[in-house]
């Protein structure tokens, strides 16, 4: 069992007791290749500085079997890296929970895990952070007077963020580089002084659940080579509704890279912004509802899937938008200003009833709406104001399936040339005879198959009876419905209908039921779900 107390070195092996706040790698001799132990427990805070490995001994920092739990108050972080570098913080030191770490509150204005002093190279993981004062994670080192962290003088390069789960705060989720690229003025010296923000390369950030964050989901700013933001799922971001703080994940000023393979559902401002230099490829989104709230059925203002405009754009670089799905935007699909840029492209993207249907003199400027001074090609793309009312948008695999119902399946234009080789679900970009439109690739290529025609089974909001979408107009011949232990609870052996909407009285409880329906191409089981 670890000690409880204080800190304890034996080879490689560095364990820190609860009742230590700060961990200075030259007090304790701390080395590369070392790893250091959190001992489980309820912590107010914990301080890293001068950890230091190398890029081939890494130092890792772990939970020691068990969960450890930060709860500060009056700290003005939950946890703190300053001046460190080659070392990732893990929360898998427990493989009976995923996040072996969390920082389950902090102070107003402040950060749930931050790096900064100089800190480079690192990795954090499996990390749970929720009610924080500010951002989840903030991850930048702000310029001073002494000049040791302005863009001349510091890169902050190699920084890992994924498998977190980051909900619940007052501002960011992720806070990641400095906002103001172009520089700004500060007092040093008793004269007035423009710093430049030191830049980020070589970013990923992958694979995060985000919940209910104040203002931006993905915030990074600075970002200027090799970054990458994939795989995230976020969920009812910015529900502050604070404007121009409200985005789901936003390339500020000074960044290029890729942005792909995100789901973004609910949130009160754009899905996606970017304001990037250029050379920025946004690829493979399902953005759901911008501009809706969670607990709101109206939007709450002005919203674009993706925002695109110039704040450093460099002249002549491109943005691409590449087979995104973007679902009842509160206003238009996509939007972009940026005059500076070039050879900009929209392709093969699905866009699905736009909230400002009617409000322009053409209603293709619902679903892509851009400057008349924009070099933009817009091809192959799919847009319809009809969205079926019973699907679950949330849910990825719902949002597939009626996808499949579109006319998408090899419509779309080939995009391998611009490093786009996989659909949402990692699947090869072209799985018939061309690329689709929208975030997947369509695994089904006859229109008779099971994939094409969907049909869908949904309770009533009151419990009150079923709904059976059948949007491809099968013909139905038999409906049956069964308890999740087999007994029959209603039956029709002559139903001979293809009409779209099929509604029928059931009274349900709590619980899963089995409803079987036979056409003239199938009999399927779905399970339909009372909650």
């Amino acid at each position: 069992m670890s000690s409880q107390n204080s800190v304890q070195k034996s080879g490689n092996r560095v364990t820190v007791g609860l009742d230590i706040t700060n961990v200075d790698g030259n007090i304790f001799d701390i080395n590369p290749g070392d790893t250091i132990c959190i001992v489980p427990g309820v912590r107010d805070h914990l301080r890293f500085a001068n950890i230091h490995g190398d890029s081939i001994r890494r130092i890792f920092i772990v939970n020691d079997d068990g969960i450890v739990n930060i709860n500060t108050v009056e700290h003005y972080f939950g946890i703190q890296f300053y001046n460190c570098s080659f070392f990732r913080i893990t929360g898998t030191g427990d493989t009976a929970v995923d996040y072996g770490i969390k920082i389950n509150e902090t102070p107003v204005g402040t950060n749930g895990i931050s790096f900064d002093g100089l800190s480079t190279d690192f990795e954090v993981d499996h990390v749970e952070i929720s009610n924080t004062g500010f951002a989840g994670i903030f991850s930048l080192t702000q310029p001073d007077c002494e000049g040791k962290s302005t863009r001349d003088n510091f890169v902050m390069r190699n920084t890992s963020y994924h498998d977190n789960y980051i909900h619940d705060t007052y501002g960011e989720a992720y806070y990641i580089g400095h906002s103001y690229y172009t520089g700004y003025t500060m007092e040093c010296n008793g004269r007035d002084t423009v710093v430049y923000p030191h830049v980020l390369k070589g970013v990923r950030i992958y694979n995060n659940l985000i919940e209910r964050c104040g203002f931006d989901g993905i915030q990074i700013s600075c970002a200027d080579e090799d970054c990458e933001v994939y795989n995230n799922k976020l969920y009812n971001y910015g529900y502050r509704s604070v404007t121009f703080q409200n985005s789901g994940i936003q390339f500020g000023a000074g960044s290029t890279g890729r942005c792909y393979n995100n789901l973004l559902v609910n949130g009160s401002g754009n899905g996606i912004n970017i304001f990037g230099l250029g050379n920025i490829t946004v690829s493979n989104n399902i953005i759901v509802q911008p501009g809706y709230n969670f607990t709101d059925s109206v939007p709450n203002g002005s919203a674009y899937g993706i925002f695109c405009d110039d704040r450093a754009t460099i002249a002549g670089e491109s943005f691409y938008f590449i087979n995104n799905t973007i679902i009842r935007p509160a206003t238009d699909g996509i939007r972009i200003y940026s005059d500076e840029s070039a050879n900009n492209k929209i392709y093969n993207n699905l866009i699905l009833k736009p909230g400002s249907i009617g409000k322009y003199n053409t209603i293709y400027n619902s679903y892509v709406y851009y400057n008349t001074n924009v070099d933009v090609d817009i091809r192959n793309n799919y847009f319809s104001y009809h969205l079926s009312p019973y699907i679950d948008y949330s849910d990825p695999e719902d949002i597939y399936d009626y996808t499949c119902t579109l006319d998408v399946f090899d419509k779309g234009i080939d995009v391998s040339d611009l490093g786009i080789y996989y659909d949402f679900n990692n699947n090869g970009r072209v799985l018939g005879s061309c690329t689709d439109i929208g975030a997947f690739e369509i695994e089904e290529q006859d229109n008779n198959s099971e994939a094409r025609r969907m049909i869908k089974v949904y309770t009533n909001s009151d419990k009150s009876g079923f709904v059976i979408d059948n949007s491809f107009g099968d013909k139905i011949n038999k409906i049956q419905v069964y308890s999740i232990n087999g007994q029959l609870l209603f039956h029709d052996e002559d139903v001979n209908s293809t009409e779209p909407v099929l509604s029928y009285p059931l009274e349900m409880n709590l619980g899963v039921y089995i409803v079987c329906i036979s056409t003239d191409f199938s009999d399927q089981a779905y399970k339909m779900l009372v909650r």
